[in-house]
């Protein structure tokens, strides 16, 4: 039976908010495996910029830790859109591997000098 309306944040060891993992509903497939709808996951990246990423259906390893997007997936950024087929991220790194076509867009207020 799925969970619904799952809501998880992520601290550091000194207990500073690195994401906050959301999704509408998440349901065991598997020995290591978990089904997951409507994924969304916030964190902030070095530069202390908030970053969105959303995937509408992904699969997390409890082994590696590593969320799989298995169809269309984006990252928004205040300045950055990114959409790609498929999606990798690693929970313990907050590193992100896009496969297939991806797309970005990149704004800035600046003009080119």
């Amino acid at each position: 039976m799925p969970v619904t309306g799952i809501k998880v944040p992520h601290y550091d060891e000194e207990g500073k908010l690195l994401m906050v993992f959301e999704a509408s509903s998440a349901k065991r497939s598997g020995e290591n495996t978990i089904d997951i709808e409507g994924l969304k996951l916030e964190a902030v990246d070095e530069d202390g910029k908030k970053v969105l990423v959303e995937m509408p259906r992904s699969v997390f390893n409890l082994d590696t830790k590593v969320i799989a997007g298995d169809n269309t997936a984006s990252i928004r950024r205040e300045d950055l859109s990114v959409s790609a087929d498929q999606l990798h991220f690693d929970t313990n790194t907050r590193n992100g591997k896009l496969l297939g076509n991806i797309k970005m867009v990149v704004s800035t207020d600046q003009a080119f000098e």
